[in-house]
């Protein structure tokens, strides 16, 4: 599928942003909680850590999802799914401090890059509640 400019534009309005993070979400959910578990030796993470941020990304998904196909979108839902979003993030961070020195570099480039894109879109959330607002 070829996207062009227009479509790109649309990822990025009040449903697109909640598509593109309960996509996100998804993905994150089964790497997390499916993935990296079998992993573990090579993460340096518990499995049992891990299955518990897949179960926080899977909710935070289908309370996305149900957002953007219901077409309820309001100002303060995306405020909350931003939020939210943000506390996944603190959360993933601390549990990567405490469980220091176990996560591996693996580890640390896997969360460090979805920590970077959670923050970017849960930034665009923000904004664009703002502008609803």
């Amino acid at each position: 599928m070829h996207f062009n400019q227009d479509m790109w534009r649309s990822l990025l309005t009040t449903r697109g942003i909640l598509l593109l993070d309960g996509l996100g979400a998804l993905v994150t959910a089964c790497s997390v909680g499916l993935l990296l578990p079998a992993l573990e030796p090579w993460i340096g993470v518990p499995a049992g850590a891990l299955h518990a941020l897949g179960a926080v990304a899977m909710a935070l998904a289908i309370v996305s999802l149900s957002r953007h196909f219901t077409k309820r979108t309001t100002p303060g839902a995306l405020r909350f799914i931003a939020v939210a979003n943000l506390s996944y993030c603190g959360i993933t961070a601390c549990l990567l401090v405490w469980l220091w020195p176990a996560p591996t570099v693996w580890a640390l480039a896997y969360f460090g890059g979805e920590i970077a894109i959670v923050a970017l879109l849960a930034s665009r959330e923000l904004a664009l509640a703002k502008q609803a607002s």
